[in-house]
């Protein structure tokens, strides 16, 4: 992570759902998947991406917390 970015927490975030979306596909799992939406979607539209983009601006905006596991486990 670019130095400027490390203190915006939506940035971590935005990580930690990829984090939750790696353990639910598993590696080669999700990097087929990421790559494959990138792909087809482009970056912008890609659902893991949105799903990323998401939840960072949900934690920014001080929305209750929720169960990203949970989350994850629905969207895929």
């Amino acid at each position: 992570m670019k130095p400027q970015h490390q203190e915006k927490l939506e940035i971590h975030i935005h990580e930690l759902m990829h984090t939750v979306q790696w353990c639910q596909l598993g590696g080669v799992g999700f990097l087929e998947k990421y790559v494959q939406e990138i792909n087809e979607y482009g970056y912008d539209d890609a659902p893991l991406e949105n799903m990323a983009y998401e939840l960072g601006r949900s934690f920014k905006s001080g929305a209750a917390a929720t169960d990203v596991v949970e989350l994850v486990r629905q969207k895929i």
